[in-house]
């Protein structure tokens, strides 16, 4: 069966930006699958799929999975974040910064406009680099990350021990990713080149 753009190019993306600069902190060492969504019908579909597969595996594994739920055209910024609010209430997901249940199947929601945060921006209009962080939630497609917050806690815990004082976890990946991201030229045609 062919593989779709949006697979091929999100496939890219994965392998040349999240992990060699480290956006996720496990994506190297995880089980990774993309599925493509035809519509926006699908994308739900797919997004439920998805989070009951990775419920149904057994916490006691060492091996970390993730998904990513890919749309396989594009989609306006505004409409795409109805789209993954209803797949979250549909598949009984949560944000990344909610509450920690290791049962619960966190999403990461991606776009090719997104952008990072009020707080980044602000510091963005500020100091011009930190403009490269919106590229940590943009995506060649809109896609949802699927994650078990089982593996994500793991992550921590991990990190907590091997780091008893300095920065969280979270501020170590933001502050990486400042240090990390190449120039803002570089990164808008790393993403052209992905969209093809």
């Amino acid at each position: 069966m062919r593989r779709s753009t949006a697979a091929i190019a999100t496939r890219a993306w994965i392998n040349e930006f999240i992990i060699p600069l480290k956006i996720c902190p496990f994506a190297s060492r995880a089980d990774v699958k993309v599925v493509t969504a035809p519509n926006e019908l699908a994308f739900i579909e797919q997004h439920v799929t998805e989070c009951q597969r990775l419920c149904e595996m057994a916490n006691s594994t060492t091996e970390k999975h993730t998904s990513f739920v890919v749309l396989d055209h594009d989609l306006p910024l505004h409409r795409f974040r109805w789209l993954a609010a209803m797949a979250r209430r549909e598949a009984h997901t949560c944000d990344v910064w909610g509450p920690r249940d290791p049962d619960k199947v966190v999403d990461i929601w991606y776009h090719p406009e997104q952008t990072h945060g009020i707080f980044v921006k602000l510091q963005a209009w500020a100091f011009p680099p930190l403009e490269n962080l919106h590229f940590t939630t943009r995506s060649p497609y809109p896609a949802v990350q699927l994650l078990r917050n089982h593996d994500l806690l793991a992550v921590e815990k991990m990190w907590n021990c091997q780091h008893l004082s300095g920065p969280t976890l979270t501020e170590h990946i933001q502050n990486g990713n400042r240090t990390r991201l190449p120039e803002q030229s570089g990164l808008h045609a790393l993403f052209q080149r992905l969209r093809g």
